[in-house]
């Protein structure tokens, strides 16, 4: 697609000159991912789950105050990678 994101569709970080979007099989952007989370055509991490993925995010912001966790489950809860049927 080529609608662009405010934020990766995975991992849910904000795109800036130094998160840059990820890339398809022909090196063309794909601006729905980060190239830490899409690369070359395909996932890095292919199978993680969005279970693991949100434990991994509480688990690095636990010393985080209520909201901050709230907005980071809200966020992940939206994104495209996590809600493919």
């Amino acid at each position: 697609s080529d609608k662009l994101y405010e934020f990766c569709q995975s991992c849910g970080k904000i795109f800036s000159s130094m998160r840059k979007y990820g890339t398809e099989v022909d090196n063309s952007p794909n601006y729905a991912f980060c190239i830490e989370c899409y690369e070359q055509g395909k996932f890095t991490n292919p199978l993680l789950t969005k279970e693991e993925f949100l434990a991994s995010r509480m688990e690095v912001h636990k010393k985080r105050n209520w909201l901050v966790k709230k907005i980071i489950k809200n966020r992940i809860g939206n994104l495209e990678r996590w809600n493919q049927v």
